[in-house]
């Protein structure tokens, strides 16, 4: 029997919220996760000539990407993605993609030993493509755990730091604290996080697809 546990023992469910994008401000040490989109596009893998598999069921879209904002452009900084060995490996802006190393577990005779493991996904690193996207970005920090839920992307209301971003043409415009707003959405949605007991099958199809959503409408001034 082989299994490999990651260094602080996490066990991704059958079914688990998924793999966020984030976004590294300058000036800032910690990233913070993309919990909203209005408008677009991101970054499509599509456009690039790539072709996602699954990395796992925390990523069914077989892809996840760190961006970065730089003298007030928004760049795509690393890409994660599955892909599928049995093809030749793709390259983007002239790089190839790489797998990390970690430190794990193997069971082994009915023991856990240390080992070095490969994650499933590969990383295109370090890049500096230019995203000309036009929208408002809902970044978000400091997630809430009494709140997890085993299903898509956490919602903003669910993190106690909250930033809007709008940008044009991949230019920053504005940038405006939303975690006030966050956390009186908070004490209203608290209690309905999940379908009620007796749902039926459409409302509890409709609150799935609402979990792997993104889009929210932006904020009016």
């Amino acid at each position: 029997m082989r299994a490999l546990i990651p260094p602080d023992g996490a066990i991704v469910a059958a079914v688990t919220a998924q793999i966020s994008d984030s976004v590294q401000l300058e000036g800032e040490h910690e990233a913070f996760s993309i919990a909203g989109v209005s408008g677009g596009p991101l970054f499509e893998p599509a456009q690039h000539g790539l072709k996602p598999v699954m990395i796992s069921t925390a990523c069914w879209r077989g892809w996840y990407a760190t961006y970065a904002v730089r003298d007030r452009q928004l760049l795509i900084a690393s890409l994660a993605i599955g892909l599928d060995h049995t093809q030749p490996l793709p390259t983007l802006e002239g790089l190839s993609p790489q797998r990390r190393s970690y430190e794990a577990r193997e069971l082994k005779n009915g023991e856990w030993v240390d080992v070095k493991a490969t994650t499933h996904e590969w990383f295109f690193e370090p890049l500096t493509l230019p995203v000309p996207f036009t929208g408002g970005l809902l970044l978000a920090r400091g997630f809430i755990r009494e709140l997890y839920v085993h299903m898509g992307h956490h919602p903003a209301w669910k993190y106690e730091e909250v930033v809007e971003l709008t940008f044009v043409d991949g230019r920053l415009a504005t940038m405006q604290s939303r975690s006030e707003a966050m956390a009186k959405l908070r004490s209203e949605l608290a209690n309905r996080d999940k379908p009620a007991r007796g749902a039926t099958r459409d409302e509890v199809s409709e609150w799935i697809e609402g979990t792997f959503s993104l889009r929210y409408p932006g904020f009016g001034e």
